[in-house]
């Protein structure tokens, strides 16, 4: 090949570098994050999580009885809208004798559709009189059953009582307390 043909061959090879470096691929590029873009504003629309701040929802038990739970942050998630996931959170429960009991923790789940609600960690219930501590707090309302677990302290006065797990059947009026091994409930009562 002459001297004259490779240096044509070379300025062609050279023009076409420079049209798909400057012209083709930034084109591609340009494709490419567009599609990124569409895709990330679809994704955003199909799960479209709502969170809400100081948020509060009232009810009634089975029993008549009226409750309030609200908490600082709150997560609803476009595909279950009857959960809320919340946290920091303050729940009140107005028993018809005229007591009102008080459920604090940190995190809980609350099925607007059931009104089970399920409190985690730090659990504190106090209804004026007396205090239970747990790491969980299971009210299914669907079921009228209530378990306090994993961690139970209960304290009155000067009575006390150390357990793993309390379980409440509401339409039976049945409790029981328990241990998961074969420990002891430890109870103290004062007269």
């Amino acid at each position: 090949m002459s001297s004259n043909k490779k240096q044509f061959l070379l300025f062609f090879v050279g023009i076409f570098l420079v049209i798909v470096t400057y012209i083709i691929y930034p084109r591609i590029g340009e494709e490419t994050r567009d599609q990124y873009l569409a895709d990330k504003k679809k994704k955003e629309m199909e799960s479209s999580d709502t969170t809400f701040e100081n948020i509060k929802y009232e009810g009634f038990d089975a029993n008549g009885n009226r409750f309030e739970i609200g908490s600082k942050v709150a997560k609803v998630e476009s595909d279950n809208p009857n959960i809320t996931y919340m946290e920091t959170v303050n729940a009140y429960f107005y028993l018809q004798d005229g007591r009102v009991v008080t459920v604090k923790s940190l995190f809980a789940t609350y099925n607007r559709e059931t009104n089970d609600i399920f409190f985690k960690d730090e659990v504190v219930i106090d209804d004026g009189e007396s205090q239970l501590y747990s790491d969980n707090l299971d009210i299914v309302m669907s079921s009228h059953f209530v378990k306090v677990y994993n961690s139970v302290r209960f304290s009155e006065n000067a009575n006390w009582m150390v357990a793993d797990k309390i379980e409440i059947d509401l339409s039976k009026k049945i409790s029981t307390i328990s241990m998961y091994t074969d420990e002891q409930v430890k109870i103290k009562l004062k007269k």
